[in-house]
């Protein structure tokens, strides 16, 4: 059976979990918020630039958007996908002081190697298609746009 369980119910001849695509990822649900709330943002900025439901509107859902892409990639998918985490300390002075920690070479040796792909493609890839659609913004003249794409070239660059 390859590994997989099968389902009594249906006398053995059930599915075989190995062959379901997200059986090969360490953490499938990390992986999926990954990239949803890019897609989303993406979705959302082609949308409505076509439909034009309104600037105000479109700019608060996709700073939320943008922004929860942010906290996803800092303090869940990083940490889980690739082993990076990010953590923030304020001494008794009131400085703050940003720590960035990664995984020694032999626990990267042990992440997913999917996991790890789908998190550095979506990392690369997003930025670069925010600038193509800024690149479009400034030659369509629709510099209002072009401020949220500013905004998402930041936000998911970082």
């Amino acid at each position: 059976m390859n590994g997989g369980s099968s389902n009594s119910a249906n006398g053995g001849a059930g599915i075989v979990t190995s062959d379901l695509p997200m059986e090969n990822y360490g953490h499938p649900f990390a992986a999926m918020f990954h990239v949803s709330f890019k897609i989303l943002a993406v979705v959302w900025y082609v949308l409505a630039n076509i439909i034009g439901a309104g600037f105000i509107t479109d700019f608060v859902v996709l700073v939320c958007l943008l922004s929860a892409d942010f906290w996803v990639v800092k303090n869940v998918s990083g940490r889980l996908l690739v082993g990076l985490r990010w953590w923030n300390d304020v001494d008794g002075n009131g400085d703050s002081r940003w720590t960035f920690e990664s995984v020694d070479v032999h626990a990267q040796q042990q992440l997913n190697k999917k996991d790890s792909s789908i998190f550095w493609t979506a990392l690369y890839l997003f930025p670069a298609i925010w600038i193509g659609l800024g690149i479009l913004a400034f030659l369509k003249f629709n510099f209002d746009y072009l401020l949220i794409v500013i905004i998402a070239v930041i936000l998911s660059g970082r």
